[in-house]
């Protein structure tokens, strides 16, 4: 069972991860404020993180936030709708040597992420290691080296 950190402040958006990964141990944070706390003192495996989370702090606030905290290396998957925001919360994560992936939420990838994700349960480590793989390969290729 892996444990999955999800920052999102929509309750419908949270009853679809629930639904979707009852084989893995979820911790929600609804704020941002509570993001942070999860985010930097708690080790998770995967986190999914939205932008937009109403008032307060923002998904490209807390990923300033990543690089000193425990959670650096993990796989945040930015499920966000906002086009704008997004791919900068990916670039922050990276800049930092963290991975970090954007699928917008409500898609058919993001639904069939949440099932292969689902699916694997004890074996969550091997799909994220293999889009962390891809990520590394992505940084590599935009700075001119090679695998």
């Amino acid at each position: 069972m892996s444990k999955i950190l999800v920052i999102e402040d929509s309750i419908e958006i949270v009853d679809l991860f629930k639904r979707f990964l009852d084989n893995h141990e979820l911790t929600f944070a609804y704020n941002g404020e509570q993001a942070i706390d999860e985010r930097c003192n708690k080790k998770f495996d995967l986190i999914f993180m939205d932008n937009d989370l109403g008032e307060g702090l923002t998904g490209e606030d807390i990923a300033w936030l990543q690089a000193d905290s425990i959670n650096n290396f993990t796989l945040t998957i930015v499920h966000s709708a906002n086009i704008v925001a997004s791919p900068k919360i990916v670039a922050t994560i990276k800049e930092f040597n963290g991975n970090a992936v954007w699928i917008m939420k409500g898609t058919t990838e993001f639904f069939n992420k949440l099932n292969e994700i689902n699916n694997y349960n004890d074996k969550i480590d091997i799909i994220l290691n293999e889009d962390a793989n891809d990520i590394k390969n992505e940084q590599n290729k935009s700075r001119g080296e090679e695998d």
